[in-house]
C-alpha cells in the first residue's frame, strides 16, 4: 500500500518539475513600482471561480487597479508557474489542469501584481475529470491483540469519488468466530474483536478494501495471543482528510498494549509541524489538532500526520492530510518568532493580520488561552497590539515542540502558527583544580561545578585512556566519596603509577551525558604548597598595616614560613627593603601572623606584593597579594541615605544623612527649588528638626502644588565643614501612592511532601525599602479528614505548609504570618500531603481537576503613601498531590538494608 502510493507521489512530483520548467520561467518578486501609492494598488481576477476539466486548458484574466503597471507574475497555490500535481499556468493566464483531479480537487489561482509585489488577487479553479487510481490507506497497518479483545480500525481511500472501505479478515467480509470479526462504523471506522480462541496460524489479515475498485485494498497482519501482548498497536483517525489553508482539523490516536497510552505528533517527520506543512498540537490524551499552513506546500498539497507511541516510539500510524488554498482575499495571519527555547528562557513573537480591518489576535499554547506552567505562557508586550513574549516551561514538555497560535478577532475559524521546540539548557561541569601534582600517598580536594542546574551532585571515577574506576583503585589511587558529591577527596596511589599522569573525572547525576576531568600528576617524593590569607587585593594608607597574614603549608608538617616583599615575583627581599616599600612585622597578637606596615612616603611602583616561602622547601613559593599604598587626606562626606522616595501632597516622611570621617556628624537641613525661584513653606514645605546629629529629620510636602509632578530639593551640610554637603530631589505627586508586589507572581507548582522550598521577595515603591511587612499565610483550597484548614497533621508538619522568616523561626498555623522590618523575604514549605475536600478561595473558585490545592500568601504595609494607609500583594502557592511520586516500602527486616543496625 505504502509503495504504491509514493509510486504515484513520484510521478506526480515529475510532472511537477517538468511543468515548472515549461512554465513562466520561475517568477520572482517583482520590483515595487513608483507609479502610484502602493495603498491604493489591488488586483482583481475574472473569472472569479471555474470548473476546469483535467489535461484542459482555460485562460484567467487579471486587472491592476489604480495602475499604469499592469503586468502580474501568476501562481497555481502559491507556487510561481504551479506543478503536474495541481495544474501550470503561463505568464498570458493560461491554465492547464493536471492528468489527475488533486487532494483537495479546488487549487487557488492567484495573480501577484508588477507594481507592488505585496498586492494580490486569486480565484478559485475546481478541477474534474479523470480521478488519481484509488490508492487505500488503514490504520493501523501491524497489530497484535489479546484472544476476546478489541482495537479500533480507521480507513480511507484517495482517488475515486467513493472514498469507503469494505472490511475484510483473511478475505471474509467483516470476518467470523474463528478469525475475528469486524463490526463496521461511520466515515470508514470500524471495530475488531478478536476470536476466543488462537487461530491456526495466529496472524491474520485485516484488509481495506476500496469499494469503488475492489482490487486496490490496505492490510494489517494482526497476531493473537493467548496473553496480553507487550507490543504497542496505534490506531489514527482519520486517516484520510482535507482542511484549508490555516484552518484546524483534530486527529485523534488511541494506544493500547502499553502502560502509557500517549503519543507524540509529527508533520512530515517534524515533532509538532512546521510553519511549511502545518504545526499539529497535543491538545489531550490521544488530541492533536493540526493547524494548516497559510500557503499550500510546495510538495503536491498534501502532508503526512504520524502519531508516534511514546511509551515505544518504534510503534507508530500515519494518514494522509490534503489542503486546499485560503479563499479569495480571506483573511489571515502570519506568525513570526524564534522556533526554540531553552527551559526557563522567553523569545518574543509577533503576528500580523492581512486582510482585515481588526488586528487584535487570541494567544493560545497547545490550545491553552495564554498558556501555563506546563507548555509555558504568553505575557503581551506592553503597548503592542500583538507582540507577545513566550516563556517557556521550567521543565521539558512530553511533546518537546509546542504550539502557538495566533488566532484573529476578525475571523476566529483560522489561526497562524508558530512551533517551537523546548529544549534543556546545556550542562557543562568543571572540576577545579583542572591540573595538579600530588607526591604519592599525598591527598588533595577537587570540587566539581555544573552550570544549569540545580542538582550539583557527581560521580567520581579515576582512571587513564578509556578505562575509568568509580571511586578509584590501588594503582590510581582513590577518591572519596565516590557518588552523590561535588566535593571530594583524592588519595594519591603509593607508588608512582606506569604512566604517572592520572585522571579524575566527575559525571553529573543528574545529566549522566556531561561530565568534567582534571589531571593530577603522580611525584615520588610530596609536593609541598603554600597559601597565604588574604589573597584579595589590599589598600593601605601611608604607615598604616595591613592583614595579618596568615600561611598554610600542605604537604609538610612543619608550618614555618619566611616572608617576603616583592616589586613583582622575579624581585623579592625577606621582610623588606629597608622599610622603602613597606616591612613586615610578626603580629603581636599572634606570633603565627604577619602585618605589612605601609613607609610614610608612597614608593615608585605603589603597589607591592607580599609572600610566604616554606622554610623546608624555599622552592615552594606561595601565591602574591597586592598591597597597594595610598595617600588620602581625609575629607569629610555627607550622604542623603537612603535617597527620598515620592510623596503625596501634604504627605510626610523622614530623611536621613550619614556623616563619616568626621567626629561631628550634625547637619543643617535646607530645601531649595530646582529653577532657583523662592522656597516658602507653601512652594517647598517644611523640615523639622532643622538641625539634626545621628537623627531622621522629617520632611512635610507642601498642600498644594503648581504642577504635577513638583521636584522640591533637600540638602544636608555639615555643620562643622559646610563644603561637605548632598543634595537629594524629592518628588511631589499625587501619584505618589506607594505599592507592593510579590516576586515570583507565578511562582512554580511546588508537591506536598517534598524538601522543595520557595524563596519570596517583596518589592516596595514610594516608600522606604525597610518599611515594615506583613507576610501572612492563608486558608488551603484541599485539606485532609475534611478540614478546610489549619489542622496540623499527626507528627507530620501543618496543612497549609510553613513561612520561614529571615532568621530561621516558622509559622505553621492556619492564617500564619510573619512580620519583617528591613528584612523583607520568606521562605514558603509546602504541607506533607494534600486532602480531598475543596473550598473555593482567592486562589481558585473551581475545583483543579489534577487535585492541586492553592494557599494565597499575601504581603501588608500599613506604612507610608499606602492608599487608605494600607499597601497589600497576593500570590497563589499551587501544591501537587504527593501521591503523583511512587513510594517502594523498605523491607520490613531493618537488617537488610541498614548495615549500621544491630539487634540489642
Amino acid at each position: 500500500m505504502s509503495s504504491k502510493w509514493w509510486q504515484v507521489g513520484g510521478l506526480i512530483l515529475s510532472l511537477s518539475a517538468i511543468a515548472m520548467l515549461t512554465s513562466c520561467g520561475g517568477a520572482t518578486s517583482a520590483p515595487i513600482s513608483g507609479f502610484q501609492a502602493l495603498g491604493q494598488v489591488s488586483v482583481s481576477i475574472t473569472p472569479a471561480s471555474m470548473d476546469i476539466k483535467t489535461d484542459t486548458m482555460e485562460t484567467f484574466t487579471a486587472v491592476v487597479n489604480n495602475s499604469n503597471v499592469q503586468g502580474v507574475q501568476w501562481q497555481v497555490n502559491g507556487i510561481p508557474g504551479g506543478g503536474g500535481d495541481i495544474g501550470t499556468i503561463d505568464k498570458n493566464g493560461n491554465y492547464i489542469a493536471p492528468h489527475f483531479v488533486p487532494n483537495p480537487s479546488t487549487v487557488t489561482i492567484t495573480a501577484v501584481a508588477d507594481a507592488d509585489n505585496t498586492k494580490s488577487g486569486n480565484a478559485n479553479a475546481i478541477i474534474t475529470g479523470n480521478l488519481i487510481p484509488a490508492t487505500v490507506i488503514m490504520s493501523p497497518t501491524e497489530a497484535a491483540l489479546q484472544v476476546g479483545t478489541q482495537v479500533n480500525l480507521s480507513g480511507g481511500v484517495l482517488g475515486p469519488a467513493d472514498t469507503s472501505v469494505v472490511w475484510q479478515v483473511n478475505g471474509v467480509a467483516n470476518g467470523n468466530s474463528t478469525v475475528g470479526t469486524i463490526v463496521p462504523g461511520k466515515d470508514n471506522t470500524a471495530v475488531y474483536t478478536a476470536p476466543a480462541k488462537v487461530p491456526n496460524p495466529a496472524t491474520v489479515t485485516i484488509q481495506a478494501v476500496s469499494h469503488a475498485e475492489p482490487g486496490k485494498m490496505a492490510t494489517c497482519p494482526m497476531t493473537i495471543s493467548l496473553n496480553a501482548p507487550t507490543v504497542a498497536t496505534v490506531t489514527l483517525t482519520p486517516v484520510v482528510a482535507v482542511t484549508q489553508a490555516q484552518n484546524n482539523f483534530n486527529m485523534t490516536a488511541e494506544v493500547i498494549n502499553d502502560p502509557d497510552n500517549s503519543v507524540y505528533w509529527e508533520v512530515d517527520g517534524d515533532v509538532g509541524g512546521s510553519q511549511l506543512n502545518g504545526t499539529i498540537a497535543s491538545e489531550g490524551p490521544g488530541l492533536g489538532v493540526y493547524t494548516a499552513p497559510i500557503t499550500v506546500p510546495l510538495n503536491y498539497n498534501t502532508v503526512t500526520i504520524k502519531a508516534i507511541s511514546n511509551g515505544q516510539p518504534s510503534r507508530s500510524s500515519s494518514a494522509i492530510m490534503g489542503i486546499s488554498g485560503p479563499p479569495p482575499l480571506g483573511v489571515s495571519v502570519k506568525v513570526v518568532g524564534g522556533t526554540s527555547v531553552e527551559i526557563g528562557s522567553s523569545l518574543g513573537i509577533t503576528a500580523t493580520v492581512a486582510n482585515a480591518q481588526v488586528q487584535t489576535v487570541t494567544w493560545k499554547v497547545n490550545g491553552i488561552t495564554n498558556g501555563n506552567a506546563t507548555v509555558g505562557t504568553i505575557v503581551p508586550v506592553s503597548g503592542q497590539t500583538n507582540q507577545v513574549t513566550y516563556f517557556a516551561p521550567s521543565q521539558v514538555p512530553t511533546q518537546e515542540a509546542v504550539v502557538v497560535s495566533a488566532i484573529p478577532d476578525a475571523d476566529p475559524q483560522i489561526a497562524g502558527t508558530l512551533p517551537i521546540t523546548i529544549q534543556l539548557a546545556p550542562v557543562t561541569v568543571t572540576v577545579s583544580p583542572g591540573k595538579s601534582q600530588l607526591g604519592i600517598t599525598q591527598q588533595g580536594t577537587f570540587t566539581a561545578t555544573m552550570t544549569n542546574l540545580s542538582n550539583q551532585d557527581a560521580n567520581w571515577y579515576v582512571g587513564q585512556g578509556n578505562t575509568f574506576v568509580q571511586g578509584g583503585n590501588a594503582t590510581l589511587g582513590f577518591v572519596t566519596p565516590s557518588s552523590n558529591a561535588n566535593v571530594v577527596t583524592y588519595t594519591a596511589p603509593a607508588a608512582v603509577p606506569a604512566n604517572p599522569t592520572v585522571v579524575i573525572k566527575a559525571i553529573s547525576e543528574a545529566v549522566p551525558s556531561a561530565y568534567g576531568t582534571a589531571t593530577v600528576t603522580i611525584l615520588s617524593h610530596p609536593v609541598v604548597t603554600v597559601q597565604i590569607t588574604p589573597s584579595e587585593p589590599q589598600q593601605v594608607q601611608v604607615g598604616d598595616s595591613v592583614g595579618p597574614y596568615s600561611a598554610v603549608v600542605t604537604g609538610d608538617t612543619n608550618q614555618n614560613v619566611d616572608w617576603y616583599i616583592c616589586l613583582n615575583p622575579n624581585s623579592c627581599s625577606q621582610d623588606g627593603q629597608g622599610g622603602t616599600y613597606g616591612s613586615l612585622v610578626v603580629n603581636p597578637n599572634d606570633p603565627t601572623q604577619e602585618l605589612y606596615i605601609a613607609p610614610f612616603i608612597v614608593p615608585n611602583p605603589s603597589t607591592v606584593y607580599v609572600e610566604a616561602r616554606s622554610q623546608d622547601f624555599p622552592d615552594s613559593i606561595s601565591n602574591l597579594d597586592a598591597v597597594t599604598i595610598e595617600n588620602v587626606q581625609q575629607q569629610p562626606q555627607v550622604q542623603i541615605d537612603p535617597p527620598p522616595y515620592p510623596i503625596l501632597p501634604g504627605g510626610n516622611e523622614q530623611v536621613n544623612a550619614v556623616v563619616t570621617d568626621i567626629d561631628d556628624h550634625t547637619v543643617d537641613w535646607v530645601l531649595t527649588l530646582p529653577n532657583g525661584d523662592p522656597c516658602s513653606q507653601a512652594t517647598c514645605g517644611t523640615v523639622n528638626p532643622v538641625e539634626t546629629d545621628n537623627s531622621p529629620t522629617t520632611y512635610t510636602a507642601p498642600q498644594i502644588i503648581p504642577q504635577d509632578p513638583y521636584i522640591v530639593n533637600i540638602t544636608a551640610v555639615s555643620h562643622v565643614n559646610p563644603s561637605a554637603k548632598d543634595t537629594q530631589p524629592i518628588t511631589v505627586s499625587n501619584d505618589a501612592q506607594a505599592f507592593i508586589a510579590i516576586s515570583p507572581a507565578q511562582p512554580a507548582p511546588v508537591q506536598a511532601g517534598s524538601s522543595n522550598i520557595l524563596n519570596f521577595t517583596v518589592t516596595i515603591a514610594n516608600d522606604p525599602p525597610d518599611s515594615r511587612v506583613l507576610w501572612s499565610l492563608g486558608c488551603i483550597s484541599e485539606a485532609d479528614n475534611g478540614l478546610w484548614c489549619g489542622k496540623p497533621f499527626d507528627h507530620k508538619g501543618d496543612g497549609i505548609g510553613c513561612l520561614i522568616a529571615a532568621d530561621g523561626s516558622k509559622n505553621c498555623s492556619q492564617g500564619a504570618d510573619v512580620i519583617q522590618d528591613g528584612n523583607l523575604n520568606v521562605q514558603y514549605s509546602p504541607p506533607p500531603e494534600m486532602g480531598n475536600v475543596f473550598q473555593a478561595n482567592a486562589c481558585a473558585s473551581a475545583p483543579d481537576g489534577h487535585g492541586d490545592g492553592f494557599i494565597p500568601l499575601s504581603v501588608e504595609m500599613d506604612l507610608g503613601n499606602c492608599p487608605n494607609g494600607k499597601c497589600t500583594s497576593v500570590v497563589c502557592i499551587e501544591v501537587t498531590p504527593a501521591g503523583a511520586a511512587r513510594v517502594f516500602p523498605l523491607p520490613k527486616n531493618r537488617a537488610k538494608w541498614d548495615p549500621n543496625f544491630h539487634k540489642p
